[in-house]
C-alpha cells in the first residue's frame, strides 16, 4: 500500500513537471518572437548597412530557434 503511494506521489510529480515545462517552451517561443521583431525594428531604424545586417542577422538566429 505504501509503495503505491510513493508511485501515485511520483506520477502526480511527473504530471506537474509536464506542465509547468509546456508552460515554460510557450514563455521560450513567446520571448524568442519578440526578440525577433525586436531587431527586425532596430534594423529598419539604422542607417548603418554593417549595424543593419548585425540586426537582420540577430532576428534570423532568434527566428531559427
Amino acid at each position: 500500500r505504501i509503495s503505491w503511494c510513493k508511485a501515485r506521489s511520483r506520477a502526480l510529480r511527473w504530471q506537474e513537471d509536464c506542465i509547468l515545462l509546456q508552460e515554460e517552451m510557450r514563455q521560450v517561443k513567446e520571448f524568442l518572437l519578440s526578440s525577433q521583431k525586436e531587431w527586425e525594428l532596430r534594423a529598419k531604424q539604422t542607417l548603418e548597412p554593417g549595424h543593419r545586417a548585425y540586426a537582420y542577422r540577430q532576428a534570423d538566429i532568434r527566428e531559427k530557434m
